[in-house]
C-alpha cells in the first residue's frame, strides 16, 4: 500500500510539474491573453468623476507568458474606487488582453493571475487527502473527475442550449450518483443502500421544491446573475426549473456525506451484534443518525449564511423590517434553498437507515 501512495504522489505531481511548464504553451493558443509581472508603477494619480473618486495607474509590466513573451508593456488602468479594489502592486502577475478600439489595438489589465496559487492549493488539498485517507481518498478524486466531467460536459452545455434543466440533472444525477458512490466506497452494500437511499430523497426533495417555489412565487427575476444569463443566452427560458436543478445538485453533495455515513453506522452495529433485527438496528442506527440530522442541518444553515452574507448585509442596511426583508424575493430564494436541502437531508437519513438495515439483516 506504501508503495502504491509514492506512485500516485510521483504521478500526480508529475502531473503539476508537467502543467507548470506547460502554461506557456497554454497561453500561445491564446493570441489575445498574456500574463505579465507588473514590474513598476509609473504613474498613480486621484480624480473625482461624477463625484466618484477614481484611481489612473500607468504600469510597466513584464509579459513573462504568451507570444509576447520578454516584452515590456506601459499599460494605464483606471480603477473606480467604489466598486472596484483592484489597485495593481509592483510584484503583482496580472493577466493582459489585447482589444481593438476605435480600430487602434490597445492593451488592458483584465484581472490578477491566480492560477498557479491555485494549482498549489490544489496539490496539498489532494496531498492531506492522500495522506490521511491513502488509496479511498485516489479513488475519491476519480469520482470527483468524473463529477467534473459530467456536470461542465453533459449538464451545463445541455441547459445553456435550451434542454429542460431539471430533466438534465436528474439524467446526470442517475449516471453520476452509482459511480462516485462505488469510486469512493466500493461496490458493498454499505454504497448500494446509500445510493438508493439517495435516488429516493432525491425525488422527494424534487417534488417538495415543484411544490414550494411555485407556492412561494419564486421566479429569478430579483437575481441579476439570471436576468444577466436570459440577455446573453436566450436558449434558457425554464427559470424556475433552473433553481430547482441547482437545489438538486448541491443536495447531492450532502446526501452523498450523510447516507454513506449512515449506512456505515447500519453495518457496524451489525457486525458488532450479529444477532441484532432489523427493528433494533433501524432504532440504534437512528438515535445516532438524529444527532447527524441536527448537526448536518445546523452546518447547512452557516453555509448558505456565509455564501450569503454580503446579500444579506446589504438589506441590513435599509430601513426593512424584519419580516419585509424574508419576504423579499431574493432573500426568500435563499431561504427556500436552505429549508429545501435540509428537508431533503432529513428525509435521507431514515430512507437510507431503513434500506441500509434491511440490506445487513436479509441475509
Amino acid at each position: 500500500m506504501v508503495k502504491r501512495k509514492f506512485a500516485f504522489l510521483f504521478f500526480f505531481f508529475g502531473f503539476l510539474i508537467f502543467f507548470f511548464f506547460q502554461q506557456e504553451n497554454i497561453f500561445k493558443t491564446k493570441s489575445r491573453i498574456y500574463v505579465g509581472k507588473i514590474e513598476r508603477i509609473l504613474e498613480e494619480k486621484e480624480f473625482i468623476v461624477s463625484k466618484r473618486k477614481n484611481l489612473n495607474q500607468k504600469l510597466k509590466i513584464k509579459i513573462i507568458r504568451g507570444e509576447l513573451v520578454e516584452k515590456t508593456l506601459i499599460v494605464e488602468n483606471q480603477i473606480d474606487q467604489i466598486f472596484s479594489k483592484k489597485k495593481y502592486q509592483e510584484g503583482d502577475y496580472v493577466i493582459i488582453t489585447k482589444e481593438k478600439i476605435n480600430k487602434q489595438e490597445q492593451y488592458r489589465i483584465k484581472d490578477y493571475y491566480r492560477l498557479n496559487h491555485l494549482i498549489l492549493l490544489f496539490g496539498l488539498f489532494f496531498l492531506l487527502t492522500l495522506l490521511i485517507t491513502g488509496n479511498q481518498g485516489v479513488m475519491s478524486f476519480i469520482g470527483m473527475a468524473y463529477s467534473f466531467f459530467i456536470i461542465f460536459s453533459f449538464i451545463f452545455p445541455r441547459i445553456a442550449s435550451g434542454v429542460d434543466p431539471l430533466q438534465t440533472v436528474i439524467l446526470g444525477s442517475l449516471v453520476t450518483i452509482p459511480l462516485t458512490f462505488c469510486l469512493s466506497h466500493g461496490l458493498n452494500k454499505k454504497t448500494v443502500s446509500a445510493i438508493f437511499g439517495t435516488l429516493i430523497s432525491l425525488i422527494l426533495t424534487i417534488f417538495f421544491a415543484f411544490f414550494f417555489i411555485d407556492k412561494t412565487k419564486i421566479t429569478g427575476d430579483s437575481s441579476e446573475t439570471i436576468n444577466f444569463l436570459q440577455l446573453t443566452n436566450k436558449e434558457i427560458t425554464d427559470i424556475q426549473g433552473l433553481i430547482i436543478a441547482g437545489i438538486i445538485i448541491s443536495a447531492i453533495g450532502i446526501f452523498d456525506d450523510v447516507n454513506i455515513s449512515q449506512a456505515g453506522i447500519v453495518f457496524k452495529i451489525k457486525e458488532i451484534n450479529k444477532e441484532i433485527s432489523f427493528l433494533k438496528l433501524f432504532k440504534k442506527a437512528m438515535e445516532i443518525g438524529r444527532d447527524h440530522i441536527a448537526s448536518t442541518v445546523n452546518t447547512l444553515v452557516f453555509v448558505y449564511a456565509g455564501a450569503s452574507m454580503p446579500l444579506l448585509l446589504l438589506f441590513f442596511n435599509t430601513q426593512l423590517s424584519f419580516f419585509e426583508l424574508i419576504n423579499e424575493e431574493i432573500v426568500a430564494e435563499e431561504i427556500v434553498k436552505i429549508l429545501l436541502a435540509s428537508t431533503g437531508l432529513i428525509l435521507s437519513v431514515p430512507i437510507t437507515t431503513l434500506i441500509a438495515s434491511y440490506m445487513a439483516t436479509s441475509d
